[in-house]
């Protein structure tokens, strides 16, 4: 997710039930104002996004790192298990 200008305590990410929600805000600079700008290219305020998760994810194993702007949210696959072989006990 692209985010800059977001500082890495704005944001919050939490997988819950089905889903990723990343939430957060972006706040504009309390020195020159809103009211400065003739146009801003990016939103100023709260956001907010959800994503649906597959059942394949890991939720325990989610990782997420916030470098120059850029957060990275790594979500695992969790181990799949083969077939078993079940012993029959023959009586």
């Amino acid at each position: 997710v692209d985010l800059p200008g977001v500082a890495p305590g704005e944001v919050e990410l939490q997988a819950e039930g089905a889903h990723l929600l990343l939430r957060g805000e972006r706040k504009v600079d309390s020195e020159v104002g809103r009211d400065s700008f003739l146009r801003l290219e990016r939103p100023y305020g709260p956001f907010a996004l959800q994503i649906a998760l597959p059942p394949s994810v890991d939720r325990t194993g989610i990782q997420a790192a916030h470098h120059d702007g850029v957060l990275e949210v790594t979500l695992p696959k969790r181990r799949e298990e083969g077939p078993s072989r079940i012993k029959v006990d023959v009586k």
